[in-house]
């Protein structure tokens, strides 16, 4: 598991820049196609009148409950 920051970090500023690159990095991971896809199963989910369960635990727990 790699923690963040990795490094002493002096000001706001450095850790703002550090942030903004680990989240450009965890975005490029992401599957565009996957994304897509998943676009699709819910939309014919909903559509088929059919249940969708979304789960998580803390701040995960509220982004699902949004769903």
């Amino acid at each position: 598991m790699t923690l963040f920051p990795s490094q002493p970090i002096s000001g706001a500023d450095q850790y703002l820049e550090a942030y903004l690159e680990e989240i450009i990095r965890a975005w490029d991971s992401v599957s565009r196609e996957n994304i897509l896809a998943a676009e699709i199963l819910l939309k014919e989910t909903i559509s088929s009148d059919r249940t969708i369960f979304s789960c998580g635990n803390g701040g995960s727990a509220a982004i699902s409950n949004h769903l």
